[in-house]
Protein backbone atom coordinates (compact mmCIF):
# COMPACT_ATOMS: atom_id res chain seq x y z
CA UNK A 1 0.00 0.00 0.00
CA UNK A 2 1.59 3.40 -0.94
CA UNK A 3 0.33 6.77 -1.49
CA UNK A 4 0.78 9.61 -4.36
CA UNK A 5 -0.42 12.82 -5.02
CA UNK A 6 -1.63 14.30 -8.40
CA UNK A 7 -3.20 18.16 -7.87
CA UNK A 8 -3.95 18.46 -4.61
CA UNK A 9 -5.49 15.16 -4.00
CA UNK A 10 -3.80 11.80 -2.75
CA UNK A 11 -5.00 8.75 -3.98
CA UNK A 12 -4.87 4.99 -1.96
CA UNK A 13 -3.47 2.59 -4.26
CA UNK A 14 -2.29 -1.14 -3.29
CA UNK A 15 1.29 -1.46 -5.30
CA UNK A 16 0.65 0.89 -7.54
CA UNK A 17 1.77 0.37 -11.53
CA UNK A 18 4.17 3.23 -13.12
CA UNK A 19 1.93 5.66 -14.07
CA UNK A 20 2.67 9.04 -15.76
CA UNK A 21 1.46 11.55 -13.66
CA UNK A 22 0.82 13.97 -16.26
CA UNK A 23 -2.60 12.56 -17.04
CA UNK A 24 -3.55 11.94 -13.34
CA UNK A 25 -6.26 14.87 -12.99
CA UNK A 26 -8.64 15.91 -9.70
CA UNK A 27 -10.56 19.01 -10.85
CA UNK A 28 -11.40 21.01 -7.93
CA UNK A 29 -12.87 23.92 -9.08
CA UNK A 30 -13.89 27.05 -6.32
CA UNK A 31 -16.90 28.35 -8.01
CA UNK A 32 -17.81 31.94 -7.70
CA UNK A 33 -21.18 32.71 -8.09
CA UNK A 34 -23.06 35.28 -10.34
CA UNK A 35 -26.50 37.65 -10.13
CA UNK A 36 -29.77 35.77 -10.63
CA UNK A 37 -33.01 36.27 -12.54
CA UNK A 38 -36.18 37.08 -11.26
CA UNK A 39 -38.04 34.18 -12.65
CA UNK A 40 -41.09 33.02 -10.59
CA UNK A 41 -40.53 29.60 -8.88
CA UNK A 42 -42.23 26.96 -10.95
CA UNK A 43 -44.87 23.95 -9.34
CA UNK A 44 -42.99 21.10 -9.29
CA UNK A 45 -42.84 19.44 -12.76
CA UNK A 46 -43.39 16.40 -13.64
CA UNK A 47 -40.65 13.00 -13.27
CA UNK A 48 -37.96 12.77 -15.75
CA UNK A 49 -35.82 9.98 -15.99
CA UNK A 50 -32.56 10.70 -17.29
CA UNK A 51 -30.12 8.30 -18.91
CA UNK A 52 -26.09 8.41 -17.55
CA UNK A 53 -23.34 6.94 -18.79
CA UNK A 54 -19.60 6.52 -18.02
CA UNK A 55 -17.11 5.96 -20.45
CA UNK A 56 -14.39 5.77 -17.79
CA UNK A 57 -16.26 4.22 -14.98
CA UNK A 58 -15.17 7.51 -12.68
CA UNK A 59 -17.95 9.86 -13.50
CA UNK A 60 -21.28 9.60 -15.15
CA UNK A 61 -22.75 11.75 -17.95
CA UNK A 62 -25.71 12.88 -19.37
CA UNK A 63 -27.70 15.54 -21.28
CA UNK A 64 -28.55 19.15 -20.95
CA UNK A 65 -29.77 21.73 -23.39
CA UNK A 66 -28.29 25.57 -23.17
CA UNK A 67 -30.01 27.63 -25.35
CA UNK A 68 -31.39 24.71 -27.80
CA UNK A 69 -27.60 22.88 -28.42
CA UNK A 70 -27.59 19.63 -26.26
CA UNK A 71 -24.48 18.90 -24.47
CA UNK A 72 -22.60 16.59 -22.03
CA UNK A 73 -22.66 17.61 -18.62
CA UNK A 74 -21.87 16.06 -15.26
CA UNK A 75 -24.64 16.25 -12.83
CA UNK A 76 -22.91 17.48 -9.52
CA UNK A 77 -24.64 17.49 -5.92
CA UNK A 78 -21.48 19.23 -4.80
CA UNK A 79 -22.32 22.30 -5.93
CA UNK A 80 -25.00 24.78 -7.49
CA UNK A 81 -23.74 26.45 -11.06
CA UNK A 82 -24.59 25.77 -14.53
CA UNK A 83 -20.64 26.15 -15.96
CA UNK A 84 -20.09 25.45 -19.53
CA UNK A 85 -16.86 25.84 -21.97
CA UNK A 86 -18.32 27.74 -25.20
CA UNK A 87 -16.63 28.59 -28.38
CA UNK A 88 -15.28 31.96 -27.13
CA UNK A 89 -12.82 29.49 -25.13
CA UNK A 90 -9.47 29.90 -27.36
CA UNK A 91 -7.50 27.52 -25.84
CA UNK A 92 -9.96 24.52 -24.85
CA UNK A 93 -9.44 21.81 -27.03
CA UNK A 94 -12.05 18.80 -26.63
CA UNK A 95 -12.92 15.76 -28.69
CA UNK A 96 -14.75 17.07 -32.04
CA UNK A 97 -17.59 14.86 -30.68
CA UNK A 98 -18.43 16.75 -27.79
CA UNK A 99 -20.17 20.29 -28.53
CA UNK A 100 -19.75 23.28 -27.07
CA UNK A 101 -22.26 26.17 -26.12
CA UNK A 102 -22.21 28.85 -28.83
CA UNK A 103 -24.15 31.77 -27.95
CA UNK A 104 -24.17 33.11 -31.74
CA UNK A 105 -26.52 30.18 -32.56
CA UNK A 106 -28.98 30.48 -29.73
CA UNK A 107 -32.41 32.56 -30.05
CA UNK A 108 -32.64 32.61 -26.07
CA UNK A 109 -29.10 34.26 -24.94
CA UNK A 110 -29.09 37.26 -22.90
CA UNK A 111 -26.31 38.67 -22.21
CA UNK A 112 -25.35 39.76 -18.24
CA UNK A 113 -23.80 42.90 -17.01
CA UNK A 114 -20.99 41.27 -15.31
CA UNK A 115 -17.32 41.59 -16.22
CA UNK A 116 -15.26 37.92 -16.88
CA UNK A 117 -14.40 36.78 -13.59
CA UNK A 118 -11.63 34.11 -12.43
CA UNK A 119 -12.61 30.78 -11.10
CA UNK A 120 -9.64 28.97 -8.75
CA UNK A 121 -9.31 25.25 -9.89
CA UNK A 122 -6.69 23.23 -7.92
CA UNK A 123 -5.31 21.98 -11.41
CA UNK A 124 -5.22 25.82 -12.99
CA UNK A 125 -7.71 28.51 -13.54
CA UNK A 126 -10.68 29.35 -15.73
CA UNK A 127 -12.36 32.55 -16.75
CA UNK A 128 -16.31 33.15 -17.19
CA UNK A 129 -19.05 35.42 -17.89
CA UNK A 130 -22.05 35.13 -16.31
CA UNK A 131 -25.34 35.10 -18.74
CA UNK A 132 -28.55 33.73 -19.17
CA UNK A 133 -30.20 31.37 -20.96
CA UNK A 134 -33.32 28.91 -21.30
CA UNK A 135 -32.06 25.66 -19.98
CA UNK A 136 -33.70 22.35 -20.34
CA UNK A 137 -32.52 19.43 -18.03
CA UNK A 138 -31.88 16.33 -20.77
CA UNK A 139 -32.85 16.93 -24.62
CA UNK A 140 -34.25 19.93 -26.25
CA UNK A 141 -37.62 18.99 -25.97
CA UNK A 142 -37.32 17.55 -22.17
CA UNK A 143 -40.43 18.44 -19.81
CA UNK A 144 -38.29 20.34 -17.13
CA UNK A 145 -37.00 23.30 -17.94
CA UNK A 146 -35.87 27.09 -16.83
CA UNK A 147 -36.38 30.71 -18.43
CA UNK A 148 -33.38 33.24 -18.34
CA UNK A 149 -31.31 30.87 -15.66
CA UNK A 150 -28.23 31.93 -15.04
CA UNK A 151 -25.08 30.18 -16.06
CA UNK A 152 -21.48 30.87 -16.97
CA UNK A 153 -19.65 30.59 -20.41
CA UNK A 154 -16.22 29.34 -19.85
CA UNK A 155 -14.19 31.89 -22.27
CA UNK A 156 -10.22 31.03 -21.36
CA UNK A 157 -8.74 28.38 -19.00
CA UNK A 158 -5.31 26.71 -18.33
CA UNK A 159 -7.05 23.35 -16.74
CA UNK A 160 -5.55 20.34 -18.37
CA UNK A 161 -9.53 19.03 -18.69
CA UNK A 162 -10.66 21.25 -21.28
CA UNK A 163 -7.04 22.23 -22.73
CA UNK A 164 -5.47 17.98 -23.45
CA UNK A 165 -8.70 17.33 -26.06
CA UNK A 166 -9.88 14.46 -23.71
CA UNK A 167 -12.72 15.48 -22.05
CA UNK A 168 -16.48 13.25 -21.65
CA UNK A 169 -18.08 16.54 -20.65
CA UNK A 170 -18.32 20.38 -21.23
CA UNK A 171 -20.85 21.11 -18.51
CA UNK A 172 -20.72 20.93 -14.78
CA UNK A 173 -24.85 21.23 -13.83
CA UNK A 174 -24.98 22.08 -9.65
CA UNK A 175 -27.51 20.16 -7.88
CA UNK A 176 -26.56 21.61 -4.49
CA UNK A 177 -29.68 21.77 -1.91
CA UNK A 178 -30.13 25.15 -0.97
CA UNK A 179 -33.18 27.77 -2.87
CA UNK A 180 -30.00 30.41 -2.88
CA UNK A 181 -26.42 29.73 -4.24
CA UNK A 182 -24.36 30.50 -1.27
CA UNK A 183 -21.04 32.76 -1.15
CA UNK A 184 -22.40 35.37 -3.00
CA UNK A 185 -21.98 38.42 -1.04
CA UNK A 186 -24.68 40.16 0.63
CA UNK A 187 -24.65 43.74 -1.24
CA UNK A 188 -25.18 41.59 -4.39
CA UNK A 189 -27.82 40.10 -6.07
CA UNK A 190 -28.93 36.92 -4.93
CA UNK A 191 -29.36 33.68 -7.44
CA UNK A 192 -31.34 31.42 -6.89
CA UNK A 193 -30.00 27.56 -7.57
CA UNK A 194 -31.19 25.20 -10.30
CA UNK A 195 -32.87 23.16 -8.92
CA UNK A 196 -35.13 26.03 -7.07
CA UNK A 197 -35.10 27.13 -10.69
CA UNK A 198 -37.15 24.14 -12.05
CA UNK A 199 -39.36 23.70 -9.06
CA UNK A 200 -37.55 20.41 -8.04
CA UNK A 201 -38.20 19.44 -4.39
CA UNK A 202 -36.20 15.65 -4.65
CA UNK A 203 -34.15 13.41 -7.48
CA UNK A 204 -32.17 10.55 -7.24
CA UNK A 205 -28.98 8.88 -8.58
CA UNK A 206 -29.10 5.25 -9.29
CA UNK A 207 -25.72 4.10 -10.95
CA UNK A 208 -24.40 0.70 -12.54
CA UNK A 209 -21.14 0.14 -13.60
CA UNK A 210 -20.96 2.00 -16.76
CA UNK A 211 -24.89 3.30 -17.18
CA UNK A 212 -27.43 4.87 -14.78
CA UNK A 213 -30.06 6.82 -14.04
CA UNK A 214 -30.59 10.51 -12.48
CA UNK A 215 -34.21 10.58 -11.92
CA UNK A 216 -36.06 13.82 -11.06
CA UNK A 217 -39.31 14.39 -9.12
CA UNK A 218 -39.85 10.56 -8.26
CA UNK A 219 -43.33 9.79 -7.75
CA UNK A 220 -42.83 8.40 -4.08
CA UNK A 221 -45.18 9.05 -1.21
CA UNK A 222 -42.81 9.28 1.99
CA UNK A 223 -45.62 8.56 4.35
CA UNK A 224 -46.36 5.32 2.50
CA UNK A 225 -45.63 2.22 4.51
CA UNK A 226 -43.96 1.19 1.49
CA UNK A 227 -41.54 4.14 1.65
CA UNK A 228 -40.63 3.44 5.00
CA UNK A 229 -39.65 -0.12 4.99
CA UNK A 230 -37.54 0.37 1.29
CA UNK A 231 -36.05 3.04 2.57
CA UNK A 232 -33.80 4.32 5.18
CA UNK A 233 -33.39 7.95 5.58
CA UNK A 234 -31.04 10.17 7.56
CA UNK A 235 -31.26 14.39 8.00
CA UNK A 236 -29.28 16.77 6.21
CA UNK A 237 -26.93 18.67 8.60
CA UNK A 238 -26.20 22.18 7.54
CA UNK A 239 -27.38 24.16 4.60
CA UNK A 240 -24.72 24.34 1.45
CA UNK A 241 -24.19 20.18 1.00
CA UNK A 242 -25.67 16.77 1.07
CA UNK A 243 -23.69 16.37 4.06
CA UNK A 244 -25.04 14.01 7.00
CA UNK A 245 -23.51 13.28 10.94
CA UNK A 246 -20.94 10.17 10.38
CA UNK A 247 -21.48 8.03 14.12
CA UNK A 248 -18.79 5.68 12.61
CA UNK A 249 -16.85 3.83 10.34
CA UNK A 250 -16.39 0.46 10.83
CA UNK A 251 -14.66 -2.86 9.37
CA UNK A 252 -16.76 -6.22 9.45
CA UNK A 253 -16.70 -9.23 9.00
CA UNK A 254 -19.53 -11.02 10.83
CA UNK A 255 -18.40 -9.29 14.11
CA UNK A 256 -16.28 -5.47 14.33
CA UNK A 257 -13.30 -5.43 13.94
CA UNK A 258 -11.96 -1.95 13.99
CA UNK A 259 -13.40 1.51 13.85
CA UNK A 260 -13.19 5.13 13.41
CA UNK A 261 -14.84 8.93 13.91
CA UNK A 262 -15.89 7.68 17.44
CA UNK A 263 -14.39 8.47 21.14
CA UNK A 264 -15.34 11.35 20.68
CA UNK A 265 -13.98 12.17 17.35
CA UNK A 266 -16.75 14.06 15.04
CA UNK A 267 -16.77 13.57 11.59
CA UNK A 268 -19.48 14.38 9.02
CA UNK A 269 -20.04 12.58 5.47
CA UNK A 270 -20.81 14.24 2.04
CA UNK A 271 -22.48 12.14 -0.77
CA UNK A 272 -21.29 13.53 -4.17
CA UNK A 273 -22.09 12.82 -7.43
CA UNK A 274 -18.97 14.62 -8.72
CA UNK A 275 -16.38 12.80 -6.70
CA UNK A 276 -15.14 9.75 -8.54
CA UNK A 277 -14.02 7.46 -5.60
CA UNK A 278 -14.51 7.40 -1.26
CA UNK A 279 -12.47 10.34 0.24
CA UNK A 280 -11.13 10.09 3.49
CA UNK A 281 -9.33 12.26 5.83
CA UNK A 282 -5.66 11.88 6.46
CA UNK A 283 -5.95 11.04 10.09
CA UNK A 284 -7.40 7.95 9.04
CA UNK A 285 -4.99 6.50 6.90
CA UNK A 286 -3.78 3.83 9.01
CA UNK A 287 -7.50 2.89 9.33
CA UNK A 288 -8.25 2.04 5.74
CA UNK A 289 -4.19 1.24 5.03
CA UNK A 290 -5.14 -1.91 7.34
CA UNK A 291 -8.36 -2.68 5.26
CA UNK A 292 -6.30 -2.27 2.01
CA UNK A 293 -3.91 -4.38 3.04
CA UNK A 294 -5.81 -7.74 3.44
CA UNK A 295 -6.98 -7.28 -0.83
CA UNK A 296 -4.78 -9.28 -3.01
CA UNK A 297 -3.87 -6.93 -6.25
CA UNK A 298 -5.97 -9.91 -8.22
CA UNK A 299 -9.05 -9.34 -6.37
CA UNK A 300 -9.19 -12.94 -6.19
CA UNK A 301 -9.95 -12.66 -2.30
CA UNK A 302 -12.95 -10.27 -2.42
CA UNK A 303 -15.67 -13.18 -1.29
CA UNK A 304 -13.91 -13.09 2.03
CA UNK A 305 -12.61 -9.39 2.16
CA UNK A 306 -14.58 -7.88 5.05
CA UNK A 307 -18.00 -5.29 4.66
CA UNK A 308 -16.75 -1.15 4.98
CA UNK A 309 -19.82 -0.11 7.44
CA UNK A 310 -20.93 3.67 7.01
CA UNK A 311 -23.14 4.53 10.06
CA UNK A 312 -25.33 8.03 8.87
CA UNK A 313 -27.35 9.00 11.60
CA UNK A 314 -28.71 6.30 13.11
CA UNK A 315 -28.88 4.14 9.98
CA UNK A 316 -25.65 1.59 8.96
CA UNK A 317 -25.13 0.87 5.36
CA UNK A 318 -22.46 -1.94 4.33
CA UNK A 319 -20.20 -1.35 1.27
CA UNK A 320 -19.04 -4.82 0.39
CA UNK A 321 -15.23 -5.27 -0.94
CA UNK A 322 -16.73 -5.10 -4.71
CA UNK A 323 -17.88 -1.80 -3.63
CA UNK A 324 -15.00 -0.36 -2.35
CA UNK A 325 -12.34 -2.23 -4.57
CA UNK A 326 -12.35 -0.86 -8.52
CA UNK A 327 -10.36 -2.88 -11.63
CA UNK A 328 -7.87 -1.47 -13.79
CA UNK A 329 -8.50 -0.60 -17.09
CA UNK A 330 -4.81 -1.03 -18.35
CA UNK A 331 -5.03 -4.55 -16.91
CA UNK A 332 -8.20 -6.11 -15.78
CA UNK A 333 -6.75 -8.31 -13.67
CA UNK A 334 -4.78 -5.63 -11.72
CA UNK A 335 -7.37 -4.13 -8.82
CA UNK A 336 -7.07 -1.13 -6.10
CA UNK A 337 -9.22 -0.09 -3.19
CA UNK A 338 -11.04 3.09 -4.47
CA UNK A 339 -10.07 5.29 -1.45
CA UNK A 340 -7.86 9.22 -1.76
CA UNK A 341 -7.36 10.81 0.79
CA UNK A 342 -9.05 14.43 0.83
CA UNK A 343 -8.19 16.92 3.57
CA UNK A 344 -10.47 19.82 3.90
CA UNK A 345 -11.74 21.22 7.64
CA UNK A 346 -15.39 22.05 8.25
CA UNK A 347 -17.00 23.48 10.78
CA UNK A 348 -18.71 20.38 11.89
CA UNK A 349 -15.94 17.90 11.89
CA UNK A 350 -13.21 16.20 9.90
CA UNK A 351 -15.69 15.34 6.38
CA UNK A 352 -14.81 12.11 4.66
CA UNK A 353 -16.99 11.80 0.89
CA UNK A 354 -19.07 9.11 0.01
CA UNK A 355 -19.03 9.53 -4.18
CA UNK A 356 -19.79 6.89 -7.35
CA UNK A 357 -19.13 3.62 -5.31
CA UNK A 358 -21.53 4.37 -2.95
CA UNK A 359 -24.22 5.66 -5.57
CA UNK A 360 -23.64 2.81 -7.67
CA UNK A 361 -24.36 0.27 -4.55
CA UNK A 362 -27.19 2.10 -3.32
CA UNK A 363 -30.79 3.42 -5.19
CA UNK A 364 -30.23 7.11 -3.20
CA UNK A 365 -33.25 10.51 -3.20
CA UNK A 366 -31.70 13.40 -2.21
CA UNK A 367 -35.20 15.66 -0.66
CA UNK A 368 -34.57 19.47 -0.40
CA UNK A 369 -37.83 19.56 2.21
CA UNK A 370 -36.27 17.31 4.76
CA UNK A 371 -33.69 18.18 3.90
CA UNK A 372 -32.68 14.70 4.40
CA UNK A 373 -31.28 11.47 2.19
CA UNK A 374 -33.14 8.35 1.91
CA UNK A 375 -31.17 5.34 0.84
CA UNK A 376 -32.13 1.77 -0.12
CA UNK A 377 -31.02 -1.12 -1.85
CA UNK A 378 -31.11 -0.90 -5.80
CA UNK A 379 -31.95 -3.64 -7.90
CA UNK A 380 -30.26 -4.49 -11.64
CA UNK A 381 -33.01 -2.29 -13.34
CA UNK A 382 -31.94 0.82 -10.99
CA UNK A 383 -35.15 0.43 -8.56
CA UNK A 384 -35.20 0.69 -5.15
CA UNK A 385 -35.05 -2.86 -3.51
CA UNK A 386 -37.65 -4.41 -1.20
CA UNK A 387 -37.01 -4.03 2.06
CA UNK A 388 -33.55 -3.98 4.25
CA UNK A 389 -33.47 -6.66 7.10
CA UNK A 390 -36.73 -5.79 9.41
CA UNK A 391 -34.12 -6.96 12.99
CA UNK A 392 -31.49 -4.67 12.22
CA UNK A 393 -33.20 -1.74 11.01
CA UNK A 394 -30.30 -1.35 8.66
CA UNK A 395 -28.49 -2.62 5.31
CA UNK A 396 -26.02 -5.18 7.36
CA UNK A 397 -26.04 -8.01 5.64
CA UNK A 398 -28.93 -7.70 3.83
CA UNK A 399 -29.60 -11.30 3.63
CA UNK A 400 -32.96 -10.58 1.83
CA UNK A 401 -31.18 -8.93 -1.36
CA UNK A 402 -30.95 -11.60 -4.02
CA UNK A 403 -27.91 -14.12 -3.77
CA UNK A 404 -24.82 -12.99 -5.84
CA UNK A 405 -22.97 -15.17 -8.43
CA UNK A 406 -19.47 -15.11 -8.47
CA UNK A 407 -18.54 -13.22 -11.09
CA UNK A 408 -21.23 -10.10 -9.76
CA UNK A 409 -18.16 -10.39 -6.94
CA UNK A 410 -15.88 -8.63 -9.94
CA UNK A 411 -15.67 -4.81 -9.07
CA UNK A 412 -15.87 -2.20 -12.01
CA UNK A 413 -13.56 -1.53 -14.36
CA UNK A 414 -11.98 1.97 -14.23
CA UNK A 415 -9.62 4.27 -15.16
CA UNK A 416 -7.69 5.96 -11.86
CA UNK A 417 -6.23 8.79 -14.51
CA UNK A 418 -9.70 10.31 -15.05
CA UNK A 419 -10.71 10.59 -11.13
CA UNK A 420 -12.11 13.46 -10.10
CA UNK A 421 -12.17 15.31 -7.17
CA UNK A 422 -14.85 17.27 -5.27
CA UNK A 423 -15.63 20.48 -7.19
CA UNK A 424 -16.58 22.46 -4.38
CA UNK A 425 -13.20 21.53 -2.39
CA UNK A 426 -10.33 23.76 -1.54
CA UNK A 427 -7.36 22.95 0.54
CA UNK A 428 -7.15 26.58 1.60
CA UNK A 429 -10.94 27.25 2.64
CA UNK A 430 -12.64 26.05 5.84
CA UNK A 431 -15.92 24.06 4.59
CA UNK A 432 -18.95 25.47 6.40
CA UNK A 433 -21.67 23.00 5.38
Amino acid sequence: MSLFGIDGITYYHHHPPALDSTKIHAQIPNFAHGLGGNTVRKATPPPLKLTLHSPNGMQFFGEITIGEQTLSALYDTGSFDVITVSDLCGPCKVPRELKLYSNQTSMSFEKGDRSVKGHLFASGLLWAKQDFETIHIGPADSVISAERMPFWQVVHTDMRLWTRNRSFFSTYVGLGPGSIVPGIPKEEEQMKSLLEFIGTRRFAFCLKSDTGYLIFNPAYDLAAPWFASTFRSVPVIGKNHWAVELKSVSVYNNSRIKSACTNGQTCVVIIDSGTSLIGVPPKYFEFMNELSKQMKDDCSNLDIMPDLVFELGNQKFALPASAYVMRSSWDRKYCYPAFMDFAMPTDKGDAWILGVPFLRHFYTVFDRDGPSIHIAGQTESCEPLGSPPTGSGSFLHPSDFPSKKMEDLWPVVANITDASGPSWAHAEMKLIL
